[in-house]
């Protein structure tokens, strides 16, 4: 059997090249929940928690239209 055909459901997507990100603080004060300021690209990004998954399966912040922090 070849092992590629056993891949865990649980795998996560790697990032493209170029789409390395740093949560570099949290914010756990902020209504609707917490906060991350996401360094991306020499960029601050301040997201919650969804954008954060979305950023964290290889999205990028022109993709999801964010401004700059």
């Amino acid at each position: 059997m070849n092992a590629l055909t056993h891949i865990s459901q649980d795998a996560k997507p790697i990032p493209a090249p170029g789409t390395s990100y740093q949560v570099v603080s949290t914010f756990c004060g902020a209504p609707g929940g917490p906060r991350y300021t996401v360094l991306f690209g020499g960029r601050y990004f301040v997201v919650n928690e969804g954008l954060l998954d979305l950023i964290k399966s290889g999205q990028t912040p022109d993709e999801l239209e964010l401004e700059e922090a």
